[in-house]
C-alpha cells in the first residue's frame, strides 16, 4: 500500500464530505462556527488583546485569561462564555491551561487548527465592520419602500369609508389611549367609561 502524504490524506478526506448533503457531518461544525460567540472568541484570541479605536488590528496570538475574554467580548453573560470555551476546547480549536496560583489563573490560547480558522473569522470581522453602514442603508432602503407601498394600500383600502372611517377614528374626550380595532385604525381617544362612547362600542364589535 503507497505510503500518503499529510496533505493527500487532507484531500482525501475534503473529498469524503460534502455539506449540501442533509446527512453531512460536516453541517454540525458550519453550525458550530457560524455562531457569533464562536467567531469572536477566536479573533480576540488570534490578536491578543483589545486593539484602540483607529487602530488596525494586527495578528498576535497569545494565551488570554478569562476575565480578559470576558471584557474585551462585551455583552456575553458568563454561561454564554464558558459554553463557548468548552465547545472550542472539545473540538481542538483551543486548549485550556490551569496554573496553580492563589486564586487559580485559567487561561484559554489557540492550537494550529483553531489558529487555521481564526485567519478566516478575522477576515469575517473585518469585513462585517467595514461594510456594516452600507447594509444598514440597504435595510433602510428596504424599509421605507415597505412602508410606502403599506401606505398606499392602506390608502386605497379606506379611500371608500369617508366620514365613518373618520368617527370610528375619534372617540370621546375622556382619553385612553392605544385601542386598536379590526380595521386596524387606532382610537387615540377612548373613555375610560367606554360605555358611554358610541364609537367606541363601534370599535369593540369591530374587535370581537
Amino acid at each position: 500500500m503507497a505510503t500518503q502524504t499529510a496533505r493527500q490524506r487532507r484531500d482525501q478526506a475534503r473529498a469524503g464530505y460534502d455539506a449540501f448533503l442533509a446527512g453531512c457531518p460536516s453541517r454540525q461544525l458550519l453550525d458550530r462556527i457560524s455562531d457569533k460567540w464562536v467567531a469572536l472568541v477566536l479573533a480576540a484570541l488570534g490578536e491578543g488583546g483589545p486593539t484602540p479605536p483607529g487602530v488596525a488590528c494586527t495578528p498576535n496570538p497569545r494565551a488570554m485569561r478569562y476575565s480578559e475574554l470576558s471584557r474585551q467580548l462585551a455583552g456575553v453573560s458568563q454561561k454564554m462564555l464558558t459554553q463557548t470555551l468548552r465547545s472550542l476546547e472539545r473540538d481542538g480549536m483551543i486548549t485550556r491551561t490551569v496554573t496553580p496560583t492563589v486564586p487559580v489563573t485559567v487561561s484559554y490560547e489557540l492550537t494550529d487548527l483553531g489558529l487555521s480558522l481564526q485567519h478566516l473569522m478575522r477576515e469575517i470581522k473585518d469585513w462585517a465592520e467595514t461594510n456594516m453602514d452600507r447594509v444598514l442603508a440597504h435595510r433602510a432602503g428596504t424599509h421605507n419602500r415597505r412602508i410606502d407601498l403599506l401606505g398606499r394600500s392602506g390608502a386605497d383600502r379606506f379611500a371608500g369609508r369617508g366620514a365613518r372611517a373618520n368617527q370610528t377614528r375619534m372617540c370621546s374626550p375622556e382619553i385612553v389611549p392605544g385601542f386598536v380595532c379590526r380595521c386596524r385604525l387606532v382610537c387615540s381617544e377612548l373613555s375610560k367609561g367606554a360605555g358611554d362612547c358610541k364609537e367606541a362600542l363601534l370599535c369593540r364589535r369591530r374587535v370581537l
